[in-house]
């Protein structure tokens, strides 16, 4: 990332179905930590030491300093606290097939906005995946 300045990453799993679906590949820019909007999909190392795509929620202070909540679009709870450092970059676009989709477009947009804003959403999504897909 530092060299290039962008990671490309294929998808794996469910949690930001239907945005993001398994085999689809990612791309991540850097990103300046005080421009994130809330809905934006950012790339992170877990407290596990896994590379985490989720969406960003809010930021938060605490007595070792600031922090970051994100959530995937069908899991039904929040991600445990990520600090700065491990924040890895933001989505710059998907790559699905043959077509490019940018995290700016209007539709994701307006997806990332409805699923932090209605949360009865990943719910909903998450029965779906596990009830109708199976997964």
């Amino acid at each position: 990332m530092e060299q290039q300045g962008c990671i490309n990453i294929p998808a794996i799993g469910t949690s930001m179905y239907p945005n993001i679906k398994e085999g689809d590949s990612c791309r991540f820019v850097t990103c300046n930590l005080s421009y994130l909007s809330k809905g934006d999909i950012v790339l992170f190392e877990s407290q596990e030491g896994k590379l985490v795509a989720h969406r960003f929620i809010s930021r938060k202070q605490d007595d070792k300093g600031s922090f970051y909540l994100f959530k995937g679009d069908t899991n039904l709870r929040l991600d445990d606290v990520i600090r700065p450092s491990s924040i890895i970059g933001k989505l710059e676009t998907i790559k699905k097939g043959n077509r490019i989709i940018e995290s700016t477009s209007f539709l994701n947009k307006l997806w990332g906005r409805l699923v932090v804003s209605l949360p009865f959403l990943s719910r909903l999504l998450n029965i779906y995946i596990h009830r109708v897909l199976g997964k």
